[in-house]
């Protein structure tokens, strides 16, 4: 027959093991808590509205008719481009190679989200008329030190 003979000291060991275990899972939770997650990006939110004469009006993040529109090229920032139609025509939002939104019926709206573009300056316009509505710029933006 055998006997299991456990002294003090395996008790203690085995708490002290068990403690440490515990304390490194609750050091992993907590550490994947206070890091921001790796898809973060910065985000600049811009409203456009077409009015009944076929233009666009800048009414959030951005003001007047038919404005320019200026993003950065870093992949940690985004443009959510949120396109309102006000008139009785349908409009439909493109920037040239870049974005396209929905076609949009009166009162209807879209948003589309523009990241890590090339620098470069590209014309918008309204997909169904083909007009040219303005410019959409991207640049590169640095720290000066």
């Amino acid at each position: 027959m055998l006997t299991l003979s456990i002294s003090t000291k395996h008790i203690v060991l085995f708490s002290v093991s068990l403690f440490a275990v515990f304390a490194s899972i609750v050091a992993v939770i907590a550490s994947e808590m206070l890091e921001p997650p790796t898809n973060y990006k910065e985000t600049t939110y811009i409203t456009l509205v077409f009015n009944s004469d076929g233009n666009v009006e800048g009414i959030k993040g951005i003001t007047g008719t038919n404005p320019l529109l200026v993003a950065r090229s870093s992949n940690m920032h985004q443009m959510a481009i949120t396109v309102k139609n006000a008139d009785d025509d349908e409009h439909q939002l493109v920037i040239d190679r870049i974005a396209i939104s929905k076609v949009l019926g009166k009162g209807d709206e879209d948003t589309i989200y523009v990241s890590g573009v090339p620098e470069g300056s590209y014309r918008y316009r309204d997909g169904l008329s083909g007009r040219v509505l303005g410019e959409f710029k991207v640049v590169k933006v640095t720290a000066r030190g």
